[in-house]
């Protein structure tokens, strides 16, 4: 599976109704995408993905989540999918 594939289905996975209706992921988000495709092996910088640069607190949160357990990471994501989805979460709650 290519990077814009994976890109895409984890945008709309955590982004859910709000980025299928605007096209855009929040910063926590995008962290969270970011994380989830270094984990996969894509890396965060993929000229693949030709997208903007993200914001340096943005890295820094996929950097902590990326360095969290597999384990951890879906722990972290089944109790807090529906508000990332949402978009109630920040950047700051991103363990």
């Amino acid at each position: 599976m290519g990077p814009f594939v994976q890109q895409g289905l984890l945008s709309d996975f955590i982004g859910g109704p709000a980025y299928e209706e605007s096209g855009n992921l929040g910063p926590a988000q995008q962290a969270v995408v970011s994380a989830l495709l270094t984990a996969a092996g894509v890396p965060a910088q993929s000229p693949a993905l030709n997208g903007p640069p993200p914001a340096p607190q943005v890295t820094a949160a996929a950097n902590w989540f990326d360095a969290l357990s597999p384990a951890a990471r879906h722990a972290w994501l089944a109790a807090h999918l529906p508000a990332l989805q949402a978009g109630h979460i920040t950047l700051a709650q991103i363990p």
